[in-house]
């Protein structure tokens, strides 16, 4: 991590201090941290803001943010690959009950053209029959 410093004294990220991550965003150190006590709002911008402290228990998405780029980006392709995969597999299903009620529709299409000459027949043959 080493883009991680605190926004405050720019103090680089050290694994023997503790660094916070503030709602608005930003981080700062321990150091900074505890010289801010009893104040709700970020060192830095001022706004109202409660702190996190960076940690391996910390949840998995705010984790994420620490990740290094490549590794973000990889876990972005599986998620696409996955999503993507699923998709397709919708759209096959989607294409094969398409497929069945095309072929019913003609099936259907075909006996409804049939009944209607015969019924076309069969009213020509009534007309000639009254008169």
């Amino acid at each position: 991590m080493d883009w991680v410093f605190c926004n405050k004294c720019s103090i680089k990220f050290q694994q023997s201090m503790k660094y916070y991550l503030g709602d608005c965003g930003h981080i700062v150190c321990e150091r900074c941290v505890s010289s801010n006590t009893g104040n709700q709002q970020c060192l830095i911008c001022k706004e109202p803001a409660s702190t996190l402290e960076l940690s391996k228990l910390m949840n998995p998405s705010m984790q994420m943010l620490f990740w290094p780029f490549e590794n973000v980006i990889e876990q972005c392709y599986k998620v696409f690959k996955f999503q993507n995969m699923h998709r397709n597999l919708y759209v096959e299903a989607l294409m094969t009950k398409y497929n069945f009620l095309k072929k019913e529709y003609l099936k259907n299409y075909a006996k409804t053209k049939m009944l209607r000459k015969e019924n076309h027949f069969m009213k020509e043959k009534l007309q000639v029959s009254n008169n």
